[in-house]
């Protein structure tokens, strides 16, 4: 009995471990503090190269201090974002000396969601951030729809991780109760990621997985390629209980 509470609470280790392994990112910061007065923000490079950031319409204002001094994306400009080969754009975010910081958008991939936070537990200030978790797209262009201003902006990036697969249709085994297909879907591809180029066995305990269902002992089988030249799309799960 002890030992298979053991084994279960090391499955919950193993399960929150990768399921927060694709939170992981590279963030870059720029603050108009660093500029000169009605400098012109044009084109910008992270420091490691990764990130190129490039401003239509945006230079900052004319304060005289520069912890005053912010940055104004002019109405019907553009800020796009892109990242080098291998790479992909998670998130942007503006705070600091915010006006009208939600009449901007992410116009060329609706993945990429708004959120508008009235207190930022860093900075003690409102911030507005467009991302989306998966980091799906290797470049994202935002639109203005005022006069926007901020003195800081921030880009969160993540590294490209393809997955093979070696067979098209896999196995999972419940010994009790019923599953959702599609949470099963996610953590199979969660596990092939951390386990790329082994073959293996895991058991899981999924309750904290699976809110809306009755906790079930699972043991998913995970067969990944070795060779990276062979990739498959998505395979089939063939479920039994």
């Amino acid at each position: 009995m002890k030992h298979s509470i053991t084994i279960q609470r090391l499955c919950l280790f193993l399960l929150v471990f990768l399921l927060a392994a694709p939170a992981w990112s590279n963030s870059e910061t720029w603050k108009a503090r660093d500029r000169s007065r009605y400098e012109v923000e044009g084109t910008r490079h992270s420091d490691d190269g990764i990130v190129t950031v490039t401003w239509s319409n945006c230079k900052t204002g004319p304060a005289l201090m520069a912890g005053s001094r912010n940055w104004v994306m002019k109405n019907g400009s553009s800020v796009t974002i892109s990242c080098k080969d291998g790479w992909r754009v998670r998130g942007f975010r503006i705070l600091e000396q915010l006006e009208n910081p939600t009449y901007i958008n992410c116009v060329d991939d609706n993945r990429y969601k708004k959120s508008y936070y009235e207190y930022n537990e860093e900075t003690h200030e409102k911030a507005l951030k467009i991302s989306c978790l998966e980091a799906p797209s290797q470049d994202i262009r935002i639109e203005a729809l005022e006069d926007v201003e901020f003195a800081v902006y921030e880009i969160d990036y993540v590294k490209f991780v393809s997955v093979g697969f070696k067979r098209t249709k896999y196995n999972v085994y419940s010994m009790s109760g019923n599953f959702d297909p599609g949470i099963i879907c996610v953590l199979q591809c969660c596990f092939s990621q951390a386990f790329l180029g082994c073959r293996c066995i895991i058991p899981i305990f999924a309750s904290i997985v699976m809110q809306h269902f009755p906790p079930v002992y699972l043991c998913i089988c995970v067969y990944s390629n070795k060779d990276s030249s062979h990739t498959a799309s998505r395979p089939t799960l063939m479920m039994s209980s």
